[in-house]
């Protein structure tokens, strides 16, 4: 066991909902991301009418912060083997949960009573871990894309980024990785042809992000029990999933 410690910047987004709810008006969704993606996973630019959660949840009532990892989209990008691993980021997420709880995230501006942390695949990874190590720090967990079973990472082909993608990623060491292709990338993440718009996976191919070695190293580390969490759980998982179903 080494002590990682440092300040990094990460991406937030925050987003008011677009109508009131009274009852939703101080529940705060945090919405985290599975690997190789980044904020355009909850709040896509393509068909964001029909794709974007953030924008549903907003018609919904409820407000969002939607950020980008350690790693990922605009947060920094530290050491990908000593840093950017998955025991490290459930700290980072449990300070920005307290931030946002007691009303320190920049442009929300209020203090939230309630806070529903919801996940993607490597985001309700560290989700678990979160509740298993802070079970009061969050009142309900939502997982999606996620399950308590072992991750056989030989479905997921991967590339050094820089390799990969050298106009977006030629600056970042050879442990930063992304997923190889179009068919890669459908194979891990998407389903049978004709359940899915090709030109969705078109669109994400060429917005894809990273994973560290570290977060592939450490992708167990927080599946485990959480027996003093007491807030909500819904589990939510595709019938297509291979890493979890």
């Amino acid at each position: 066991t080494v002590p990682v410690s440092g300040r990094y910047g990460i991406q937030l987004r925050y987003c008011e909902p677009t109508v009131t709810v009274r009852s939703r008006k101080d529940t705060l969704q945090v919405l985290v991301h599975g690997i190789t993606y980044n904020t355009l996973y909850w709040d896509t630019t393509f068909q964001p009418d029909k794709y974007s959660y953030v924008r549903f949840a907003a018609a919904r009532g409820y407000a969002t912060l939607n950020m980008a990892r350690l790693g990922d989209g605009k947060s920094d990008r530290p050491n990908p083997i000593e840093v950017v691993q998955s025991p490290f980021e459930v700290a980072i997420l449990a300070s920005i949960i307290k931030a946002a709880r007691t009303g320190h995230i920049r442009g929300s501006n209020r203090k939230f009573d309630t806070i529903v942390y919801v996940g993607h695949s490597f985001g309700s990874i560290l989700l678990n871990g979160l509740v298993a190590s802070d079970p009061a720090l969050v009142d309900a967990a939502i997982f999606s894309g996620y399950a308590h079973v072992t991750i056989d990472a030989k479905h997921l082909a991967l590339d050094p980024a820089r390799e990969n993608d050298p106009p977006r990623f030629g600056q970042l060491p050879p442990a930063y990785l992304t997923t190889t292709n179009t068919s890669t990338r459908a194979a891990a993440f998407y389903g049978a042809s004709g359940t899915f718009d090709p030109a969705a996976l078109d669109f994400d191919e060429a917005h894809k992000d990273t994973v560290t070695t570290a977060e592939v190293l450490t992708v167990q580390a927080t599946i485990t029990t959480a027996p003093k969490f007491k807030g909500d759980v819904l589990t939510i998982n595709g019938d297509q999933d291979i890493f979890f179903c």
